[in-house]
C-alpha cells in the first residue's frame, strides 16, 4: 500500500548507509556509462577505463553525494574500473552486447486477474546469436546470493525478472545474472540455472 499510494517515509536510521549510497551511486554510473558505449566505436579497454573514471566523478557530483562518505569507494575506484573494463571486454569477446539499462517493464498475465507485476531491470544484454541475458547489479555478499540460486524456486528475484521478459518470444530462454561488483575483487556472475523455468511457478 505504502509504494502504490506513494506514502513510504524517507529512512532517517540505516544499518549500512554508506553501503546503499554507494550502490545507487555504482548502478548510476555504469548505466551512464554504457549509454555512452551504445553505438560508439569500439574503444581500447585503457580509454574505457578512463571514461569510466570521469563518468564516475561526474555522477558523484550531480547526485550530490556527500564526497567524504563515499572516499572509502572512491579510492578505490581506479581498481574497479580496471577490473569491470577486463571482465567488460571479456563478455563482449564471449558476443554479448549490452542494450539497454533501468528498463521499467509491466506485464498483466492472465493468472494474476487484472493484477500487474512491474520491475525495472538494471541491464539486459544480448548475444550475436539472439540469447537474452538480464543482469542485476549487486553490491552485497555473493555467498547470500550463491545460497540464494542453489534454490531456484527461492531466488524471486531473477525469476520476477524472467517473467517481465514472458511477453516478447525469446530462444533461447533469458539467462539471469547477479553481477556482484567489489572494489577488491572482478565482477562476478552469479547465473539462475533456469529463469524461465521460475517464472511460472512465481506468476502462479
Amino acid at each position: 500500500a505504502k509504494v502504490a499510494l506513494g506514502l513510504g517515509e524517507p529512512v532517517e536510521l540505516d544499518l549500512d548507509p554508506e553501503k546503499r549510497e554507494q550502490g545507487r551511486w555504482l548502478h548510476a554510473v555504469l548505466h551512464a556509462f554504457h549509454e555512452s558505449r551504445r553505438g560508439a566505436p569500439a574503444r581500447e579497454r585503457v580509454a574505457d577505463r578512463e571514461r569510466l573514471r570521469e563518468i564516475a566523478v561526474h555522477v558523484l557530483a550531480e547526485q550530490a553525494i556527500d564526497a567524504d562518505a563515499m572516499l572509502p569507494f572512491s579510492a578505490a575506484f581506479d581498481r574497479f574500473a580496471a577490473q569491470y573494463v577486463d571482465w567488460l571486454h571479456g563478455r563482449e569477446a564471449e558476443g554479448w552486447t549490452y542494450a539497454a539499462g533501468e528498463v521499467a517493464r509491466t506485464i498483466a498475465p492472465p493468472e494474476l486477474g487484472g493484477l500487474r507485476l512491474e520491475g525495472r531491470l538494471d541491464r539486459i544484454d544480448r548475444h550475436r546469436d539472439g540469447g537474452v541475458a538480464v543482469i542485476d547489479y549487486k553490491t552485497g555478499n555473493a555467498d547470500a546470493l550463491r545460497r540464494k540460486v542453489r534454490e531456484p524456486l527461492e531466488d524471486t528475484q531473477l525469476a520476477c525478472y524472467a517473467a517481465l521478459l514472458t511477453e516478447e518470444p525469446h530462444e533461447p530462454p533469458p539467462q539471469a545474472v547477479y553481477l556482484v561488483l567489489d572494489d577488491r575483487k572482478p565482477p562476478l556472475e552469479i547465473a539462475h540455472e533456469d529463469p524461465a523455468h521460475s517464472a511460472s511457478p512465481l506468476i502462479e
